[in-house]
């Protein structure tokens, strides 16, 4: 079945296709990249992250890409490699696109 999609424009004129929303699939696979970067211990039995691998952040921001862009600049292939490419202005614009796709509502 197809999703929903929406284009967004960079502020330099990258024209992307993102979905409207993510599955609950995709959240998983998106939080599981910060999870298997993180201590974690029991504090008063319930659990707490104690430590946090830093490139956790970034790992994200390329499942994101990875799960949600469906095409940049009317090219499907290599997607990921092309966002991580664009000036950082832009690519922080699509990351912040991407976390609004994923926050919880």
């Amino acid at each position: 079945m197809e999703r929903e999609t929406k284009t967004i424009k960079t502020p330099n004129g990258h024209s992307l296709e993102i979905t409207t929303y993510a599955t609950g699939r995709e959240v998983r696979n998106i939080e599981a990249k910060y999870y298997a970067k993180a201590k974690l211990d029991l504090v008063a039995g319930q659990p707490k992250i104690t430590d946090m691998d830093l490139s956790a952040q970034f790992e994200v921001e390329q499942e994101m890409v990875r799960l949600l862009v469906k095409k940049i600049d009317d090219k499907t292939e290599d997607i990921l490699n092309i966002v991580l490419d664009l000036r950082s202005e832009d690519y922080e614009f699509v990351i912040k696109e991407l976390n609004e796709v994923t926050k919880k509502k």
